[in-house]
């Protein structure tokens, strides 16, 4: 087999790749169980270029240990799991979980396989939660950028569904652990109240309870329904002065928490209508919220022999009922804690969903692009070589000439768009590097636009002026390239053949100050703010093309040179970027 074939099975069609990942996409919208998902999302691996089996290990959140969870085909497990512990002896697991990158390994003949093995590490949000093992037929020299940027992009979504899964699953736990303790405090609840019950039945006397707010009767106890005449079904909510005299010294005296009559003579008067005398004693008490009155009373027949028990049991009444206002409010702040905790986590639950929802509008936006931006100037290349091939010997120099001005020029456009990409990816990973070195800003600036007016040959006057006390500056010529390349291009771009664009740049607040200027369309001051998104484009564009993704490289390298940029724009006016870059040092 020639290295072209090679090259030519190891760029197989991102397409496959890409319609495994929607075909996941799919499955998990549907009603299915973590194993389903996880069973699921493993098999797009598959299609990665000489993947024959694939295995999901996932790392402990306790003990940091590395678990195994499925595997394709289900008969690799046990080869998997050897696998695997070879891999944490050797210490190349730690490797992978360490730097959080893809490693290829070579396991030699250790193993009843020829030993070629894919580890990829499952990175989320917040962590690394877990390894993808793939089995290859052998090993991949080289990976396509599109299929590479595919895979990065569908282990991050697959890493994130899995901490939403494990989310998930701690949220029940806490769920069924909260219905626990509330099933346990009601029923902790409803035997204190029965226990209540208990205390109040077996008090030798009459006893009411009474709301203080409304008068009406709560609970009465048997002796006092005996000596009324009616269950306490009857007395439920009626007024407790149609039996009992109203106490003038409860009156109006809602604001004291706790106050006790002494033992006094009263009457009752009963179902019959009739007057029995009782010796009666009162005790407004707090019972939780409620403001309540307890009335204690005993036939006046019984004399001074049971003063001392009605004391005694109103004594021993206000103590249980202490205790258990006590264990009410603890329960209330219990509960009220634990509601905290879950809105905790159902607040946690809504950011994961709307990070995954992002991800998914930034794939489609990313697909969207590379669908658009790569078939023009591909059409373009095999247009031009279709017209070679086929009319070399009746085209002239010149026309031959043209057609490969433009192969080239979409081969740097196609270029381009992967720099941008790739920048764009090294950024979100934090894994730009600064190499700051001593650049001649003036020959930086005659040089690029140089290159840049070999390839758009569209007559702009670029105006270029650069301040006589700026020689050499410490930074990163690359960077700066990123940022000015892609501001003149846009000015190129964006205003009409043969009109001025103007380049300075002065010292300025001990800082290098520079502006590109042009006068063609303008961007809308509605979208000002949006500009340095990713892949979004001002409404005004037209059909002129372009990815989005320029200025958001120029905004990340502006940031990577710890300087600051801004724009003004008018569509009579055109565009103004000014770039601040603070002068550097090699601390």
């Amino acid at each position: 087999m020639t290295n072209k074939k090679i090259d030519n099975e190891v760029n197989l069609d991102w397409k496959d790749f890409f319609r495994s990942i929607e075909e996941y996409i799919d499955f998990k919208s549907q009603p299915s169980s973590e194993h389903e998902i996880l069973k699921e999302g493993i098999k797009v691996f598959l299609h990665l270029p000489y993947a024959q089996s694939v295995a999901l290990f996932l790392v402990s959140s306790s003990d940091f240990s590395l678990n195994f969870k499925v595997s394709n085909p289900d008969s690799s497990e046990n080869l998997f799991r050897k696998i695997a512990d070879h891999l944490i002896e050797t210490g190349v697991v730690g490797e992978v979980l360490n730097t959080g990158t893809l490693l290829e390994h070579d396991l030699g003949d250790k193993f009843s396989f020829a030993g070629n093995l894919l580890l990829i590490p499952l990175k989320s949000s917040r962590t690394i939660n877990g390894l993808i093992l793939i089995q290859t037929s052998k090993p991949i020299a080289d990976i396509n950028q599109i299929l590479y940027r595919l895979n990065i992009l569908f282990v991050s979504m697959f890493a994130s569904d899995i901490q939403t899964l494990q989310t998930y699953r701690d949220l029940e736990v806490s769920n069924a652990i909260l219905e626990q303790k509330v099933h346990a405090r009601t029923i902790d609840l409803k035997l204190s109240q029965q226990e209540l019950r208990n205390v109040i039945d077996s008090v030798l006397t009459g006893i009411l309870i009474v709301d203080n707010q409304n008068k009406k009767i709560l609970q009465a106890n048997s002796i006092a329904q005996d000596l009324i005449g009616h269950d306490e079904l009857v007395l439920s909510n009626r007024l407790v002065t149609e039996f009992l005299p109203e106490l003038p010294e409860f009156k109006n005296d809602e604001n004291k928490i706790s106050k006790q009559s002494g033992m006094f003579e009263s009457f009752l008067l009963n179902s019959s209508n009739n007057k029995v005398p009782i010796l009666r004693t009162a005790t407004q008490i707090k019972l939780g919220l409620r403001d309540i009155i307890i009335e204690s009373f005993v036939e006046n027949s019984a004399g001074k022999k049971l003063e001392e028990t009605l004391k005694n049991a109103n004594e021993i009444l206000e103590l249980k009922v202490d205790e258990r206002t006590e264990d009410l409010q603890f329960l209330v702040s219990k509960l009220k804690l634990e509601i905290s905790e879950r809105k905790t986590f159902e607040e946690e639950l809504k950011k994961l969903f709307m990070k995954e929802k992002e991800l998914g509008e930034m794939k489609m936006r990313f697909v969207n692009m590379v669908s658009h931006e790569f078939r023009t100037p591909l059409t373009v290349i095999r247009t031009s070589s279709q017209l070679i091939d086929s009319y070399y010997e009746r085209f002239t120099v010149e026309q031959i000439k043209k057609q490969i001005e433009k192969i080239i020029y979409s081969v740097d456009c196609l270029t381009a768009l992967l720099d941008n990409t790739v920048f764009i990816g090294k950024s979100e990973a934090d894994k730009l590097d600064l190499n700051l070195q001593e650049v001649n800003l003036k020959n930086f600036f005659e040089n690029l636009i140089e290159d840049i007016k070999q390839t758009y040959s569209t007559g702009h006057k670029i105006n270029l002026s650069i301040s006589d006390d700026i020689d050499f500056i410490l930074s990163d010529s690359k960077l700066l390239w990123q940022i000015f390349n892609n501001l003149i291009i846009n000015a190129i771009k964006y205003s009409p053949k043969n009109s001025e664009i103007i380049i300075r740049a002065i010292i300025s607040d001990n800082a290098i100050l520079c502006e590109v200027r042009d006068y063609g369309i303008g961007i809308p001051q509605e979208e000002l703010n949006h500009i340095f998104d990713m892949f979004f484009r001002a409404k005004n564009v037209g059909i002129t093309p372009g990815t989005g993704l320029g200025l958001s490289v120029v905004n990340e390298s502006v940031k990577k040179l710890t300087g600051q940029i801004t724009v003004r724009s008018s569509p009579e006016q055109g565009t103004t970027f000014k770039v601040n870059l603070p002068f550097l040092t090699m601390d």
